[in-house]
């Protein structure tokens, strides 16, 4: 393996909390991730901003220095998140394009290394919730453990470089915040793991609202990181929509659709080098844990308010990718419905 030196990245985060899962009545926690090593944000960055423009293809954040004059510019400067796609016809075009035209038909089919991300669920019903300590805080508890999980995530996806430095981790504005540990405890705890190819550089969360319409501010101009927040967010929302088949909008479980054929294939062979989707190392989904409560942890084990009682080698040898996907195709809306 070619030993490429380090690599700098930025993380862009959200999260689903308790979602409930009709098929075996289990309750499930998701956290997402997408990775973008800077020497490729611009491109990626201008790929997700010129499908925002549904005619030209070429987007200008000031509508009065546009030569195209399209009229759609408000519309098509919308906040594209799943949990509102019902609402507007126009996030949802604009949805598909980035999910269907750009990640899977562009990205991923031609293999452009583009989009670098990592979902992972937690099964909370399996989970031996007396590990992670009272119950008043217990969520924020497990969800700060698994969090540091997924930012390891990026030694898998970059082997061939010697270090990993993640330069800033971006987070969705949520309950998160106003955590006394949260914001600065997982990028410290990766940055004294003695065997770790990763190193945080700003241990400080930053948290931005996904809505890029409100910068600039006074807490500062996040409009382009707010990209990535939502781009993440629709990736998170299609995956959750398979898995749970949710009695939504045609609209919701479009995209869920597109995503489908890319989630078989993460869920079925993760580890396939041969794909013409082009996965392998770029993107994963991994569940946790893979077996009943009783069976992870065999004895008591003190637990502290970080969680870190739950070791490294419990996590992943109780990881799995296997599960059924839900949402079927023949509820499928198309395009053309629409306009």
């Amino acid at each position: 393996m070619i030993n490429r030196g380090a690599i700098e990245l930025e993380m862009y985060c959200d999260e689903l909390g308790e979602e409930f899962l009709h098929y075996d009545n289990t309750h499930w926690m998701y956290i997402g991730a997408l990775f973008v090593p800077l020497q490729i944000k611009p491109i990626l960055l201008e790929k997700l901003l010129n499908l925002r423009c549904l005619k030209y293809n070429s987007w200008i954040w000031n509508e009065n220095e546009c030569a195209n004059k399209c009229g759609y510019h408000n519309q098509n400067n919308t906040e594209i998140h799943y949990s509102e796609l019902h609402r507007s016809k126009i996030r949802y075009y604009i949805a598909s394009r980035w999910l269907n035209d750009f990640l899977i038909k562009e990205n991923n089919k031609k293999d452009l290394g583009l989009v670098y991300f990592h979902i992972l669920g937690i099964n909370l019903t399996n989970l031996e919730f007396n590990l992670f300590g009272p119950k008043k805080g217990r969520g924020l508890v497990i969800y700060n453990r698994f969090f540091r999980s997924v930012i390891k995530a990026a030694e898998y996806f970059f082997p061939e470089h010697k270090k990993g430095i993640i330069k800033n981790i971006y987070h969705d504005k949520g309950s998160q915040e106003s955590h006394d540990y949260f914001p600065w405890h997982p990028g410290y705890r990766i940055n004294i793991e003695e065997d770790s190819k990763l190193s945080v550089e700003n241990e400080e969360i930053i948290f931005i609202d996904s809505d890029h319409r409100i910068y600039p501010n006074e807490e500062g101009d996040f409009k382009e990181e707010s990209q990535f927040i939502q781009f993440i967010d629709l990736i998170l929302g299609s995956v959750y929509c398979c898995l749970h088949d949710p009695a939504e909008s045609k609209y919701k479980r479009d995209i869920g659709l597109i995503m489908k054929p890319l989630l078989s294939r993460l869920l079925k062979q993760p580890k396939n080098k041969n794909s013409n989707y082009h996965y392998f190392r770029k993107q994963s989904v991994s569940f946790f844990p893979k077996g009943k409560k009783e069976n992870i942890i065999k004895k008591p084990i003190q637990i502290d308010i970080f969680g870190d009682s739950i070791k490294k080698n419990k996590i992943e040898n109780n990881l799995y990718t296997n599960r059924p996907i839900l949402l079927q195709s023949d509820k499928q809306t198309h395009l053309e419905d629409f306009f």
